[in-house]
């Protein structure tokens, strides 16, 4: 399994958000990614972005249980 950044950020975001718990070796695989320098500058750089464009805001959160996994874990 091989994911890029964006996929692993948002991974992150909806499984927190939808209170899913990651399997282990998914979760490690987040984590090394996360703990990149540049995708740490990356994330620094994006909380310094003022800028809003309304039509790409998501609006409302949806969960993802059911939708990319049956028993709440990846």
């Amino acid at each position: 399994m091989c994911f890029f950044a964006p996929v692993v950020l948002r991974l992150q975001t909806y499984a927190d958000a939808s209170n899913i718990t990651l399997q282990p070796l998914t979760k490690q695989y987040c984590q090394t990614m996360l703990n990149h320098p540049h995708i740490q500058a990356w994330q620094q750089s994006a909380l310094t972005e003022t800028r809003i464009i309304e039509e790409d805001e998501a609006g409302e959160i949806m969960s993802i249980a059911g939708v990319l996994a049956n028993n709440h874990s990846f």
